[in-house]
């Protein structure tokens, strides 16, 4: 489905990210976490 597409390729840039810059990640993890929210809660703004 498109909602595990885009679950997939979320975590999957959060895992790239992590392995290439763990101390940039504890730094910008808030952020990232509330930009995934906000995608996450377009995304079913825009299926509904």
């Amino acid at each position: 489905t498109a909602y595990g597409a885009l679950l997939y390729s979320q975590s999957e840039q959060f895992k790239h990210s992590e392995k290439s810059s763990p101390e940039a990640l504890e730094v910008n993890k808030p952020t990232k976490f509330s930009t995934f929210k906000h995608n996450l809660s377009n995304f079913f703004k825009s299926i509904i």
